[in-house]
């Protein structure tokens, strides 16, 4: 849906997907549940997306920090690879594939959350990303 047609299922969580059977085949299916929260990106946005994706399976950092920088990560281009690959900076320069997952690594993304963010109706932010092709409150 991202790399696509541009759409982000913004509310992903095990009860949104099913996987099923598929009705002609014996194929497994994915179904997407509850399509109340969708965000359409610019055609933009989809395309640096997608380059983004390429240049770190590549490991081109040089493609990554371009990317990243267009996506408006700035001097933070490490970072938001590493929030992607879920990997340090080391293993991302070096490629995801050159080295297995560590258990320090599985067991810091199953056992970190972000820190809970509660806020008033009235103080929700507006997106205006350059993603978003309108700037919806945010709920």
């Amino acid at each position: 849906m991202i790399f696509v047609n541009g759409f982000v299922h913004c509310d992903p969580h095990p009860g949104s997907v099913l996987v099923r059977k598929g009705p002609d085949t014996a194929e497994a299916e994915i179904v997407l549940l509850d399509h109340e929260l969708y965000q359409a990106l610019t055609e933009e946005f989809r395309l640096d997306h997608c380059h983004l994706w390429q240049s770190l399976i590549w490991t081109d950092t040089e493609k990554v920090k371009k990317y990243c920088q267009h996506l408006g990560a700035g001097d933070f281009h490490p970072l938001l690879a590493c929030m992607l690959m879920a990997r340090s900076w080391n293993l991302v320069n070096r490629g995801i594939s050159q080295a297995p997952v560590t258990a320090t690594e599985k067991l810091r993304s199953a056992t970190t959350r972000p820190p809970a963010s509660p806020r008033s109706a009235s103080s929700s932010p507006k997106c205006h990303a350059r993603c978003c092709s309108s700037s919806r409150p945010m709920t």
